[in-house]
């Protein structure tokens, strides 16, 4: 098992880049009577005495999308004046994936694959995904381009539970199939924000965990689970990105790195947009504002 630059199931040479992605990604979905207001995106921050950092899994969300880069055209010079929005799309900046069997990982008797990414510039990091997760994007590839026959090679499902040499034949269809859409020429086109959505880059994951990728790229030797080697006793500090349009008294819940969803409460002075300082206490299961 290695990176998947290359390899089969290919459609073409798939350039590479640099090594990484860094920092930590989490999110934090807005609970509400109706509706999920939005995601919080959490990360480890470095406390005052060195302790190890945590590797923040998020949940994915498949009703959420990309939000696309948007510019104003101007005219003139100084002043100027918006114009029609012009969507810029940005390079897909993913250097190469793999999906080790150590990644795979089970939640609530959910099972999750662990797709190791490594960005054109940054450290390599981890995004976690389930294979529902995969056939929604396989699924928004095919709608974009129905001839291009995305859904060729793409394991199939199962009656029954998937486990032990089913489950190894379903990860390895499932990386050889990513790679594929990776490499194709849509990938870096039309595709391009969906792949970039569902690989999350561009987003905040966690430095401790991708300095260890970097140092051992090829070596899939990492626990399964993140919590093996980033949960500590006494707590950890997180940091999260409050969703916008959350208001104070507003309930967020955060997935923290031993994979358990945690409510905390957005305290006064912190409006949507705005960063979030958390306690994280693993032995009490509580999250706390520290403000």
């Amino acid at each position: 098992m290695g990176w998947g630059g290359k390899g089969k199931g290919c459609w073409h040479r798939h350039h590479h880049g640099g090594i990484g992605l860094g920092g930590a990604a989490a999110e934090a979905a807005l609970i509400g009577t109706a509706a999920v207001a939005g995601a919080a995106v959490a990360s480890a921050v470095a406390p005052r005495r060195p302790c190890p950092r945590a590797e923040v899994v998020v949940i994915p969300t498949p009703a959420r999308a990309s939000p696309p880069v948007v510019l104003l055209e101007r005219t003139g010079r100084g002043r100027g004046r918006s114009g029609t929005p012009v969507e810029e799309m940005p390079p897909l900046s993913v250097s190469a994936i793999g999906m080790p069997a150590a990644a795979i990982v089970q939640q609530g008797g959910v099972t999750y694959f662990g797709i190791e990414v490594m960005p054109e510039t940054g450290a390599s990091y981890r995004v976690q995904k389930r294979y529902q997760d995969f056939e929604v994007l396989r699924d928004s590839l095919a709608r974009l381009a129905p001839r291009s026959m995305i859904d060729r090679g793409f394991p199939r499902k199962h009656m029954f539970s998937c486990e032990g040499a089913k489950l190894e034949e379903r990860r390895r269809g499932l990386e050889q199939w990513l790679k594929g859409a990776l490499n194709h020429p849509l990938g870096r086109l039309g595709w391009c924000l969906k792949l970039r959505d569902f690989l999350e880059v561009g987003q905040i994951h966690t430095l401790a965990y991708a300095q260890a990728l970097q140092s051992n790229p090829c070596s899939f030797s990492a626990p399964s689970a993140p919590e093996e080697m980033l949960e500590t006793s006494e707590g950890q500090p997180m940091q999260i990105l409050v969703p916008n349009g959350v208001e104070c008294g507003q309930t967020l819940a955060v997935t923290v790195p031993d994979g358990r969803q945690l409510t905390v409460t957005v305290p006064p002075g912190f409006a949507g947009g705005s960063e979030l300082l958390l306690w994280f206490d693993a032995d009490a299961g509580t999250l706390s504002p520290l403000v």
